[in-house]
């Protein structure tokens, strides 16, 4: 059995109990017996939904048959929104559990039922979740649906590192420029010629990486999409540039360029590659980004929330809302639904999660209660960066796998240029946004 499997099988055993335990108390209202007709819901796909919800909602609804109606069969080939709303038109799902990419679209065009006159009706104050989760879901100041769910990682640094260089440690809520001042000090602290390094994140230290990064991190874009055209021609990312060109020059920056296995489009990194270029974990590299309690270093570690972004520090990549869950407008059987949906909003589905230590944080704050951590009491005070929804219409005016592979190819060359003095950052960058711009008007398949 997989690990994953294992915390599912976990998860499910849990809640079982804990859901017996609280019926035997009287904790909870009894449920009415349950309709002979199935529940139907939409989900991206049946192992997506199993790994997600299915063990709860089974543990929970033991008697509730249920229909999955699949949205996305082949990941290789998402939908487009019109052809997700047929789907839905056709299907008549009652309750859809999805990833966001449709969510506010689906709203607009009113597919989904408000359920802010529900909530208040349970006493589900908004106060008791995630903010980020209520914030982020909200349109027009409504909820059309709420998400169980958030994804957290964070600053992980090196304990014993910081202790022999003299270096304080960092702080929740650091910019990503102020990582990058706190890794420097270790460069002019001497720790290159030791082999250790201020910043690394595994298999992502090309330039190509650095600049993506930067863009992750600030919630900006390198190109746009919708209108076609590539973005680097900007103060901030010149500023950009020459951080990562200095940070390469001082040391702070280590370039490894580790390359995956391609198979149908797709790069896969086996163990060899993806210990190889794990440099914090090897103890050569001070910071990186990782998951709560990153465990397998045989070095002590700390961690902060973030970083954040410059220009609103109140919110962070760190921090994604990625799924949903919304009663369809048309649903048969709006009530069983919602019942549901308020369900994974409990605090039985918090404890739960924090008991088998799920990858992911409950959109509950009573999460905390199990798991009391200034750390992640922290992480739960940052709002996510604001949802950027693929137009995969867009998307698909693209040959994407050649434009990329072209694209990254160029930044890496040209900020090789820029590193060994052959050009100023501002140079690399004027290059690469006019050859950028043509690598992608050329990928345009119209």
């Amino acid at each position: 059995m997989t690990d994953a499997k294992r915390r599912r099988s976990s998860a499910g055993a849990l809640l079982a109990m804990l859901l017996a335990a609280a019926l035997l108390g009287g904790c909870v209202e009894e449920r009415a017996p349950a309709t002979k007709a199935p529940i139907k819901i939409a989900v991206k796909n049946e192992s997506w939904y199993s790994y997600l919800y299915g063990d709860y909602i089974e543990a929970a609804f033991p008697d509730q048959p249920i229909e999955l109606i699949v949205t996305e069969p082949d990941d290789r080939q998402p939908p487009t929104y019109e052809q997700y709303k047929r789907l839905l038109a056709e299907a008549q799902p009652d309750l859809i559990m999805d990833d966001r990419d449709f969510y506010r679209r689906l709203a607009e065009d009113g597919l989904l039922a408000d359920l802010s006159a529900r909530m208040k009706a349970d006493g589900m104050d908004e106060a008791r979740y995630f903010r980020g989760m209520t914030e982020g879901m909200r349109i027009g100041g409504q909820l059309y649906g709420l998400s169980p769910w958030f994804d957290a990682s964070f600053l992980t640094y090196n304990e014993e590192l910081f202790r022999r260089y003299g270096i304080d440690p960092p702080r929740s809520g650091m910019t990503m420029a102020e990582v990058l001042a706190l890794a420097d000090e270790f460069s002019r602290a001497g720790s290159a010629k030791d082999g250790i390094y201020g910043y690394h994140e595994n298999l992502q230290s090309m330039p190509y990486d650095h600049l993506f990064l930067f863009a992750f991190w600030e919630g900006i874009r390198m190109y746009n999409v919708d209108s076609g055209q590539v973005t680097l021609n900007t103060p901030a990312w010149q500023r950009i540039a020459e951080s990562i060109v200095d940070a390469y020059r001082s040391g702070t920056f280590f370039m490894q360029n580790i390359e995956g296995r391609v198979e149908d489009g797709r790069t896969y990194f086996d163990k060899e590659m993806m210990e190889a270029g794990d440099l914090f974990g090897q103890g050569k590299a001070a910071m990186t980004i990782g998951s709560y309690r990153s465990s397998g270093a045989s070095f002590k570690i700390g961690q902060v929330a973030g970083p954040v972004s410059s220009a609103n520090p109140g919110q962070s990549s760190t921090i994604t809302l990625h799924q949903f869950m919304g009663v369809s407008s048309s649903a048969e059987q709006p009530d069983r639904a919602w019942e549901m949906i308020r369900f994974m909003m409990s605090d039985y589905v918090a404890k739960a999660s924090a008991a088998v230590d799920e990858d992911r944080l409950s959109s509950n704050r009573a999460y905390l209660n199990y798991r009391p951590d200034p750390v992640l009491s922290a992480a739960y005070e940052l709002l996510p960066m604001p949802y950027v929804e693929t137009n995969r219409e867009a998307m698909d005016r693209y040959d994407w796998s050649s434009f990329e592979k072209s694209f990254e190819t160029l930044i890496d060359e040209e900020f090789a240029k820029a590193i060994n003095g052959e050009r100023t950052a501002a140079q690399a960058m004027a290059t690469i946004q006019k050859e950028g711009q043509a690598l992608l008007d050329g990928a345009r398949r119209d």
